[in-house]
């Protein structure tokens, strides 16, 4: 008996903000469960487990390197909501570490030294915590240390060009605890360039930023699942991921840094209100990449031109071949944004 082909039909979507682009193949219909592998919520529940193993949690602070930052700041060693540690394997380091002393090389290769900084934030005390289960208050309390991290380290540390903020949830996802935290790299360089000059090139011709042109576009497509007085919430037309969320300010602020207290606290209700539909989908919280798209504050003529978006990303298809053969530039993806839109915007929260 010949096997049937299952793909319904295909086609390329480009995502002008990213400038990524998929191909979506729509084939059999498949349950969200279906698109995961089980030893994704095998793994992170056998981790679950390890509370004395695990570095983050209260009462092993000695394990971890030198403190940063708490909240609050109580003298008790175990009397803490976040902590902040420098990363025990950090990508880069303060003093820096190159060998050469030349900033490009005799042909086109470039070296610059590395120097930065990699932090830790432990996003909770309690182990056994996931982003679907952190309340608004203590997702509000780390977007405010993310602020006062980032504040310290533009004005303090030289030669920081920007500074990527993400989250790692689940192995599949390159977390390698399963408590929560947040990681920050600050850089020598800006690897958003692109993406803010396609930006600022778009603000010029149509005299609106692409990030509203977006918000309009996904209410017209039905793409988006939640919003409140401050932020909507929506399916990228060009998800690389099945089930991708983008979030965005409905006011015109280019960084977190730029929300007052109450709009920050209605991003925290958004974040928490994606993960917990993401946990609603899938019966537990898949292994995800939070994102946080902000303009470096060395930029501070973008305020009128760039929005910060947050794209929260589950990692359900492996990236392979296919997309290292076109420099992660175009993805693979089965599922509709439509279709997930809807399925997350009929989760009664």
């Amino acid at each position: 008996m010949t096997s049937k082909v299952l793909t319904k039909y295909s086609e390329v979507r480009t995502d002008k903000l990213t400038g990524q682009s998929i191909i979506l193949v729509e084939g059999r219909e498949q349950r969200p469960t279906d698109l995961i592998n089980t030893d994704s919520k095998d793994n992170d529940q056998n981790a679950a487990l390890n509370v004395k193993k695990c570095v983050f949690c209260s009462g092993n602070e000695d394990k971890t390197p030198k403190e940063i930052w708490r909240k609050p700041f109580a003298s008790s060693t175990e009397n803490w909501e976040i902590r902040v540690i420098p990363n025990m394997f950090p990508a880069l380091l303060i003093e820096g570490t190159s060998k050469s002393d030349e900033k490009h090389s005799l042909d086109n290769n470039r070296i610059i030294d590395a120097k930065g900084a990699h932090e830790v934030i432990v996003a909770t005390p309690n182990h056994n915590d996931t982003f679907a289960t952190i309340s608004d208050k203590q997702m509000d309390l780390i977007l405010e240390v993310i602020v006062e991290r980032q504040n310290d380290l533009y004005y303090n540390l030289a030669g920081v060009e920007n500074i990527k903020t993400w989250i790692n949830w689940g192995k599949a996802a390159g977390a390698s605890l399963r408590h929560p935290h947040v990681q920050l790299l600050c850089l020598p360089v800006n690897p958003e360039l692109d993406l803010i000059y396609r930006a600022y090139k778009f603000n010029e011709e149509r005299r609106e930023t692409i990030m509203d042109s977006q918000i309009k576009k996904a209410i017209e497509d039905e793409l988006t699942f939640f919003e409140n007085d401050d932020f909507i919430a929506l399916c990228p037309f060009a998800s690389i991921q099945p089930y991708m969320m983008r979030i965005f300010p409905k006011i015109l602020v280019p960084s977190l840094k730029y929300l007052e207290p109450n709009n920050r606290f209605m991003l925290a209700a958004t974040l928490n209100q994606c993960f917990k539909r993401l946990e609603n989908v899938f019966r537990f919280l898949p292994p995800l990449n939070t994102v946080f798209h902000e303009i470096p504050y060395t930029w501070s003529d973008s305020k009128n031109k760039f929005k910060f978006w947050i794209d929260i990303i589950p990692a359900i298809n492996k990236l392979a071949g296919f997309e290292l053969a076109t420099g992660y530039s175009y993805f693979i993806n089965s599922k509709p944004p439509d279709k997930a839109a809807k399925e997350l915007r009929e989760i009664k929260i």
